[in-house]
């Protein structure tokens, strides 16, 4: 029933033309908020049937309040609603550990099973020697009757539709444009948070890390493979849930990773998406607003530090003491910055690639997927044959090809660049788990350390910049070099024109498509190369779901919006959100009080925040505010939002057919 309420809530987001991803975050709230409302109901003497039904409520009002958020987020900040979402659903889980681990936490301990269980009273009821519940198939059942009367029969439908087909077509035809945008995402939320109130009330009895369970993407993939009909939501909903249901048994009956049903899934419904009709515009949902990333990778914490133990016997020795510890002091710092650069050398790539691709105006969104998949196979590679350079080159091979896939279904195909690019990374996500598994934990080669002579030597500097592997001086060599191949030659003026203005490029007898074909391939080989250095050198081995690299593609494709399609201010991006994650490791320490999941999560407000005022000069209250200004203010304040603002290739995600 979580499956289905989550589909059908984003069956009214996807009508109004929305990517409503953030609703993983949005089951998660819900779930938060019914944890909160019956953990107050237990200290009181309010009937448990009760509890339950304000529960339930709670939850809705949570789900609806997130997905309000990125609503608001996209109406008013201009912030995208794919990157606003999945920034929220990092914050979310964020939050859910802080309390489990925090005020919520069992007696004794915080674990990661969660809070303490409710008792029983509390839970929904259930048939007898089953957990399904008739009160969750009567409130699925509710949901997909309203949604579908409110798609179908509603004149409250039709302009969620018309909003949704045509953007500006309905603003001209003097329909609110935000407000239902604003109730789409309402109305999603409300069905979301619900789901998360069902997963503590009737699965889990109580809140645990992974509350959502996936039913968020998942719901985005049944929704894609009935092609956002209401009619055949709830079939393939059961269909994808006994898929998952039965994954659980994979690896006891056949020695076989249960992510293979997500395979299953993805391949499924990229097959249903390649085979339809061209699509005529697929950059309304990506180009009317930007994108916000979800969280940066964690560098490599920092080395303890060596202080040799000595007893001070004189007023000289405790000034030399103190100068000695400032000098080691120091030299951490450095060793910390050096890890930064080395953390944040594969998000340059990264990212730098996803610029190189854009700037061509092609998206691709599969640049998470991507970056695990070839982690996992350059790994493999490099264990298999004992050679590093091969794996490297395996990493960028598969890069190549998923992006290749891209172009082909873009370029060729004419499909939504955004919906491929989603499924493309969820498939390569569950692929890389499942051929890796073999290779979980194998030792493998690492990247060594490359020491400059003599420049290695300058204190800070040296240990900073000059001792690095060699993947980490490629990315140095890489920023500078791509930049100029943009901005300063005539190959880079050929790429920039065929993402900006293609018609006048093929007029010039540029061969548009070839070109696009060309840096999409291209990008996705940079971000192919991503994997390796993370399980070669930064994270050397192959770890699966715990190798801490799932999010890492969203970060390199917020960059290179917060770059503004510029390597150099791309790479001051990747790492800045580096030192960012930095600091907060520094910082668990120095404040024990604070959760370290509260200091993991602080940079993505600051995110939130810079991509609002990169964003916020577009938005047309921001014009009627300034309208009201003193005439001196106005213009100061005006100068500040131009020179902040940022804009994307003319013609990013717009498919060239020639006349």
């Amino acid at each position: 029933m979580p499956l289905l309420l989550a589909t059908f809530g984003l069956l009214a987001t996807s009508a109004a033309g929305l990517w409503n991803i953030g609703v993983e975050g949005q089951i998660t709230l819900g779930a938060i908020f019914a944890t909160w409302i019956l953990r107050a109901a237990l200290n009181t003497a309010c009937p448990p049937w009760l509890a339950v039904a304000l529960c339930l409520l709670g939850a809705m009002a949570g789900g609806a309040l997130w997905a309000v958020l990125a609503g608001a987020l996209k109406t008013f900040g201009g912030v995208n609603e794919i990157f606003g979402g999945l920034g929220l659903n990092f914050v979310a889980t964020a939050l859910t550990l802080s309390l489990i681990f925090g005020p919520w936490k069992r007696p004794g301990v915080g674990s990661m099973s969660g809070t303490e269980p409710f008792p029983p009273q509390y839970w929904l009821p259930t048939l007898p020697g089953a957990r399904l519940s008739l009160w969750s198939v009567g409130l699925g059942v509710a949901a997909a009757v309203i949604i579908g009367i409110l798609l179908s029969r509603t004149y409250a439908g039709l302009k969620l539709k018309a909003v949704g087909k045509n953007l500006k077509a309905a603003f001209l035809l003097g329909i609110p444009t935000w407000r239902y945008m604003l109730l789409a995402f309402c109305v999603c939320g409300l069905l979301a948070g619900l789901a998360g109130g069902l997963q503590v009330t009737g699965v889990y009895h109580r809140l645990i890390p992974s509350i959502s369970s996936g039913y968020g993407f998942l719901g985005l993939l049944v929704a894609m493979l009935v092609r956002y009909r209401a009619l055949w939501a709830a079939p393939v909903a059961l269909f994808f849930a006994a898929l998952n249901i039965g994954s659980i048994q994979l690896p006891i009956t056949l020695k076989l990773d249960s992510s293979l049903a997500g395979v299953l899934q993805g391949v499924l419904v990229l097959a249903v998406i390649l085979g339809e009709e061209p699509a005529r515009d697929s950059s309304h949902a990506w180009t009317a607003a930007r994108r916000l990333p979800p969280p940066a990778p964690k560098p490599p914490p920092l080395p303890p530090l060596l202080n040799p133990a000595r007893t001070p016997h004189s007023r000289r020795w405790k000034l030399h003491q103190r100068e000695e510890r400032s000098t080691v002091d120091l030299n951490s710092v450095a060793v910390g910055l050096a890890g930064v650069l080395a953390a944040s050398g594969p998000v340059v790539f990264a990212a730098i690639g996803e610029t190189i691709t854009e700037r061509a105006g092609v998206i691709n969104l599969s640049v998470n997927g991507t970056i695990l998949l070839s982690a996992m196979g350059g790994f493999a590679v490099a264990v298999t044959t004992g050679s590093l350079l091969l794996g490297f080159v395996a990493g960028g091979v598969i890069g190549g090809l998923v992006a290749l896939l891209v172009a082909f279904s873009s370029i060729t195909l004419r499909q939504s660049q955004v919906a491929v690019g989603f499924v493309l990374t969820l498939v390569c996500r569950d692929l890389a788990y499942f051929l890796g598994n073999p290779f979980m934990g194998a030792a493998g080669p690492r990247l060594s350390t490359l020491t400059i002579p003599g420049l290695s030597r300058i204190p800070v500097i040296g240990t900073i910049l000059f001792n690095q592997d060699l993947m980490t001086y490629a990315s140095f060599i890489l920023i500078g070099c791509s930049w100029f191949f943009i901005f300063r030659t005539r190959p880079g003026l050929a790429l920039r024109s065929v993402g900006e203005r293609p018609a006048a490029a093929h007029s010039r007898g540029i061969a548009v498509n070839r070109l696009r074909y060309l840096y999409t391939v291209l990008g996705g080989v940079l971000v192919g190369l991503a994997g390796p250095m993370f399980s070669l050198s930064v994270k050397a081995g192959w770890k699966g779901t715990i190798s801490g690299l799932d999010g890492i593609g969203w970060i390199a494709l917020a960059i290179t919006i917060f770059g503004a399609w510029n390597p150099l201010q791309a790479a001051f991006g990747a790492y800045l959100f580096g030192l960012l994650q930095w600091l907060g490791v520094v910082l668990q320490s120095q404040l024990p009080g604070v959760p370290s999941q509260v200091l993991q999560v602080a940079p993505f407000p600051l995110m939130i925040l810079t991509l609002l005022l990169v964003n916020i000069g577009n938005a047309e209250w921001v014009e009627r505010m300034l309208a009201v200004l003193p005439e001196r203010l106005r213009h100061a304040v005006s100068r500040v939002l131009r020179a902040l603002r940022v804009s994307p290739p003319g013609s990013l995600g717009v498919p060239f057919e020639r006349d």
